[in-house]
């Protein structure tokens, strides 16, 4: 048993003892009984020098009742202590980079229009124009091939993480087309949170 272990052979009156437990609660029909008991009251210790309350004792200590929970007191307050830490530790940082979580997500949302613009050049046999625009995923330009229904699911283009359109140029400077997002600014160029997020330069942070 835990509390042998614990008692390192002393006896299960001395236990009681220095405990300041005067009695066993009525009931009790064995030494696993008492060991069940002093159990409770050691956690109920514990608790009572970490949180220095008295009432701890008179919340969880009730005479002739075993301790019938899956967690004992003292292990749950290490549970809550340990969660309060990681959330110390953790939330800062989470609340800190809001900016790069969109980044990331214009830089996904980027790569899946470069999928439906590789569709579409399958079916008609060439990229929309920047007149067309995007708008030519969703919606018949009036192409032969053009497939029904279009290729962005949703049948809408998405706006960037900031509520801005996309800048789509074809033919591009750096590539048959051009595609970005100008960033948290919503203006072109910029460095950290408001450099763009460009096509031909996912690779980037």
């Amino acid at each position: 048993m835990l509390f042998k272990e614990i008692g390192f052979g002393i006896s299960l009156n001395h236990q009681r003892s220095c405990l300041g437990i005067n009695r066993l609660p009525v009931g009790r029909k064995n030494e696993e009984d008492d060991f069940c008991f002093l159990k409770q009251a050691y956690n109920l210790h514990f608790a009572e020098l970490i949180l220095g309350d008295t009432s701890v004792r008179k919340l969880n200590l009730v005479w002739g009742r075993r301790f019938r929970l899956g967690f004992t007191l003292i292990e749950l307050m290490v549970v809550i202590v340990i969660l309060g830490i990681l959330a110390t530790i953790m939330m800062p940082k989470i609340l800190d980079r809001p900016e790069q979580a969109r980044r990331m997500k214009a830089k996904v949302q980027i790569r899946n229009l470069q999928s439906a613009l590789a569709f579409f050049k399958t079916d008609t046999g060439r990229f929309p124009t920047t007149s067309e625009e995007l708008e030519a995923l969703v919606g018949d330009p009036g192409l032969k091939g053009w497939k029904q229904g279009g290729y962005i699911e949703g049948g809408k283009v998405p706006a960037d993480p900031w509520g801005n359109p996309y800048i789509y140029i074809c033919p591009g400077t750096h590539d048959e087309y051009d595609l970005e997002s100008y960033g948290k600014d919503g203006e072109d160029g910029g460095t950290g949170d408001n450099a763009d997020i460009e096509s031909w330069n996912l690779d980037q942070p």
